[in-house]
């Protein structure tokens, strides 16, 4: 008896410390004379989180493990609004302002459907990205997005959510695009917005499917080396990171194995702090194919796989398929492929910000904390999983 009451005590406790992990988002959104906004769409950036304001302008989110959050609202002629919130050990209140849409006088792009195609066209392979997962995606309400041009430069914006269906990996993604930045010169792509997640209907053998390519999506991405650093175990991840030595001449790659764990600062069981000045490269043991066309111009990706089973004929006609046999050469690879075009190897990392936060989902703080080459730049919304994903 006194050890099923123990038993049944601990029980009680774990719930009960498992309960107190569990917090509230809540707040209020107004307009600029602080009056209570209804019916906005309140978000939290890269989950499957949103809800609706009710006649007090008010929303809650529940079921909140402590981390970083980006909270974000949508309404039409009013313009966008984000906060960055940090769960610690207790509920939060978020409280927005949405103020109306400024009216922006850019050179609008008026001109024949063929420039707005081809406009289309660029946006989509450097919005989605040119891997499989990417070619997967469909673009459901492209008419929406509202294109600008500044000499060289492509810029995008949309006043409402684009919507995106991805068949490879089962989800609808709503994202609210703040500023598309595309500059023809420097082949140099940068966007911001915030995005929600659907799950598509589908079959059982569907659902099958989509949860085998999450898991080869997330095999190697950038959310899984972030969180393998806040877990301290990047080694028995797969990943192993080089010096990366950026000369303009010959990039090359050191031999040299780097522990990433001295740059990690544990700041408690939720966060850690991560503080590095010099860049580098990090490989993962699954194996990459690249589809890369070469010509008089130069060398291009134009694809990527997660493996070379699924690479079909047809792509294999005037490009040439590299497929790294051994860890060496895959280094070797690297190092060759940056050195004739930069920046699309495996990923290559360098801390833009002087340190960023961490949580244990693989979220930071800032945006504009890391700069990324290499395939993990290549890896854009097509291969985007939900931070609330786990394999």
């Amino acid at each position: 008896m006194k050890l099923i009451t123990c038993t049944l005590v601990w029980i009680l406790l774990s719930l009960n410390i498992l309960a107190q992990q569990n917090f509230k988002i809540t707040g209020t959104v107004k307009d600029e004379k602080n009056t209570p906004l209804q019916s906005v769409t309140v978000f939290i950036d890269g989950s499957n989180k949103y809800t609706m304001t009710d006649l007090n302008g008010h929303y809650s989110f529940g079921g909140i493990e402590p981390g970083t959050y980006r909270v974000a609202t949508s309404m039409v002629g009013r313009g966008s609004e984000r906060l960055m919130v940090i769960v610690l050990n207790k509920s939060v209140t978020a409280d927005l302002v949405m103020k109306p849409k400024p009216i922006e006088l850019n050179e609008v792009v008026i001109g024949t459907d063929s420039r707005r195609n081809e406009m289309l066209r660029i946006f989509t392979n450097k919005f989605l990205g040119v891997t499989e997962n990417a070619q997967s995606c469909t673009i459901i309400n492209p008419k929406i997005i509202e294109f600008t041009t500044n000499k060289s430069i492509l810029l995008a914006t949309t006043p409402d959510f684009l919507i995106i269906e991805n068949k490879n990996l089962g989800y609808r993604i709503k994202y609210l695009l703040k500023i598309f930045r595309y500059d023809r010169a420097f082949s140099l792509t940068s966007y911001t917005g915030d995005c929600i997640f659907e799950e598509l209907p589908g079959s059982t053998k569907q659902k099958k499917k989509w949860i085998e390519n999450r898991r080869k999506a997330y095999q190697g991405s950038f959310m899984h080396f972030l969180r393998s650093l806040y877990a301290g175990n990047t080694r028995e991840q797969g990943f192993k990171c080089y010096a990366f030595i950026d000369s303009a001449k010959t990039p090359t790659v050191s031999d040299e194995l780097i522990d990433m764990s001295q740059y990690v600062t544990r700041i408690d069981s939720n966060f850690i702090r991560l503080a590095f000045t010099k860049k580098f490269k990090a490989d993962h043991i699954s194996t990459k194919a690249l589809a890369v066309k070469r010509s008089s111009q130069g060398t291009e990706v134009v694809k990527f796989f997660g493996d070379t089973t699924g690479v079909p004929d047809s792509v294999k006609k005037g490009i040439s398929l590299i497929v790294p046999k051994s860890e060496k050469e895959r280094r070797l690879m690297a190092a060759s492929f940056l050195a004739s075009h930069r920046g699309n190897d495996a990923g290559v990392v360098k801390l833009y910000l002087n340190f960023t936060v961490v949580d244990r989902n693989g979220n930071y703080m800032d945006y504009r904390s890391f700069l990324l080459e290499g395939l993990w730049n290549e890896l854009q919304m097509g291969d985007r999983l939900p931070f609330t994903y786990q394999p």
